[in-house]
């Protein structure tokens, strides 16, 4: 009796906890770090002088259901890490001007859904660029396009998710350091 006792305890237990664990996780550094394959050479403006100082709204995410939290998004230091990889390799990261970045939205989809057919998750970001006398010479609003088009009916909803959502933060960096290299 008390064998039967824990085995139906250890079912239920199983059974209500499977619902708090979701296949998901964070966008990925290398299908985020934007690779610039004409980098800024040493007679631009801003070469190797933008270091990145404010990030804010951007809210991570928790593999726990229940937490709300499960779409994949970067955190606030995820998205400085990855910012600073990518202007590093465009020959921009150093010292001398402060860029500020501010997440407007980030599309989340809802917790449940279908992920088939044409997806995305635009990300947009404001960015301000001060110089050292802390004026403003750069604030813009980019935005980064996530589309992605998933065919196959059996793939986890949150690793379509994820996928658009790399694309959107790859896509918004890389329209960012474009602007900064037209300055």
């Amino acid at each position: 009796m008390k064998r039967v006792f824990k085995v139906v305890l250890l079912a239920f237990f199983s059974l209500a906890m499977t619902g708090c664990v979701t296949v998901t996780g964070t966008p990925r550094e290398d299908n985020v770090v934007y690779q610039d394959t004409a980098p800024v050479g040493a007679d631009h403006r801003l070469s190797n002088t933008v270091s990145v100082g404010e990030v804010a709204g951007f809210t991570g995410t928790s593999v726990i259901s229940m937490t709300g939290n499960t779409n994949p998004n970067l955190s606030n230091k995820e998205f400085k890490d990855y910012l600073e990889h990518s202007l590093v390799n465009a020959n921009l990261y150093g010292s001398g001007y402060i860029l500020e970045a501010n997440l407007l939205e980030n599309n989340d989809w809802s917790a449940w859904g279908v992920s088939l057919g044409n997806k995305n998750r635009n990300i947009i970001v404001e960015y301000t660029l001060k110089n050292s006398n802390d004026e403003v010479v750069f604030n813009e609003v980019i935005l980064g396009d996530g589309e992605v088009t998933n065919r196959n009916f059996f793939r986890p909803y949150h690793l379509v998710e994820r996928e658009a959502a790399e694309k959107g933060y790859r896509n918004n960096i890389a329209n960012l350091i474009e602007a900064l290299k037209a300055l």
